[in-house]
């Protein structure tokens, strides 16, 4: 779901650097021992937990303030500010993604009150569109009917980079078959708002109003707002977690060198040859039986510590 927003972030030079830590320790470290290998890796999630967590405070700090007659209700901006406070210690309570969306989506039908429906869209790393959470079954279906007509608000918003409102479904001539069914589920009005993370569009903020002109200004600039901290949560949120997953890469990769070290060692010893002729063994091994060099390196080992074995050759 998230794969487009981890290669955004993974384009971030910091971003890249805390991601490759844990592989450039284990690299330098080799000869060194699993322990010091998984010590570093360790270090690097760390790393990356701290820049996610700067990089989010960086794009709240960065927000103008919200002032002018157009947002000089007292309502909205206290809204404002609770979800912004909310949205930045999402990260920072290291919750799933699918939590961070739901709270994306209570956030944002709590902050901007006219909000009947409201859905979050991901870009898939095929370029394809999905709704990843949604407030309701209508909001589904009619971001859904978008993808597959490939346009609508939120196919604007995705691939214009820019903010599409309609105002009134009733009156507005634009897009007639998603007017049409939107009308139908009830809603009088829909705003999508671009997802942006490190100069890309990451996804969209989906919402519907049930109210023709339902979003007034002071709506739609506290939706905007919450889309900027929102965006960075679920990037730094995405980044993050493709550093969990590198590093259970980098452990699985660790393991599997282990206990293919330790078969060569076996069959070298059972047929008087060195290490290379060894893991030549066990190659042809994996080739003949369709079989990964790894998982015939664990029946190998399995064999040789197997109780009784031993005992058993000695009597033979």
């Amino acid at each position: 779901m998230l794969t487009r927003m981890e290669m955004v972030m993974g384009r971030d030079p910091e971003v890249a650097e805390a991601t490759a830590m844990p592989s450039a320790r284990t690299a330098s470290d080799a000869s060194g021992g699993q322990t010091t290998g998984a010590a570093g890796l360790g270090e690097g999630i760390e790393a990356l937990d701290r820049l996610a967590t700067e990089r989010l405070q960086q794009a709240i700090e960065a927000m103008p303030e919200l002032d002018g007659p157009e947002v000089d209700e007292p309502e909205p901006i206290e809204r404002y500010v609770e979800a912004v406070e909310e949205l930045a210690g999402l990260l920072l309570e290291h919750a799933s993604l699918e939590d961070l969306l739901e709270q994306v989506l209570e956030l944002t039908s709590r902050a901007v009150a006219p909000t009947a429906a409201v859905s979050v869209t991901i870009v898939n790393d095929d370029g394809s569109y999905v709704t990843a959470a949604a407030s309701s079954a209508d909001a589904v279906e009619l971001d859904e009917l978008q993808y597959g007509l490939r346009e609508g608000p939120c196919i604007d918003a995705l691939e214009q980079g820019v903010e599409h409102w309609l105002d009134d479904l009733a009156t507005d001539g634009s897009f007639q078959p998603f007017r049409d069914r939107a009308r139908e589920a009830g809603f009088g009005s829909v705003l999508a708002i671009p997802l942006s993370a490190g100069g890309c569009v990451v996804g969209a903020l989906n919402l519907f109003a049930a109210e023709r002109t339902g979003f007034a200004e002071a709506d739609r600039d506290v939706a905007r707002r919450i889309a900027a901290p929102a965006a960075a949560t679920l990037a730094n949120a995405a980044a993050y977690r493709r550093a969990v997953r590198l590093i259970e890469q980098l452990h699985a990769a660790i393991d599997s060198r282990a206990v293919i070290e330790q078969a060569k060692g076996i069959i070298a010893a059972q047929q008087r040859c060195d290490p290379e002729q060894a893991f030549g063994l066990l190659r042809r091994a994996s080739q003949g039986n369709n079989r990964k060099v790894r998982s015939i390196a664990e029946a190998v080992v399995a064999g040789a510590v197997e109780p009784g074995r031993e005992r058993r050759s000695g009597t033979g």
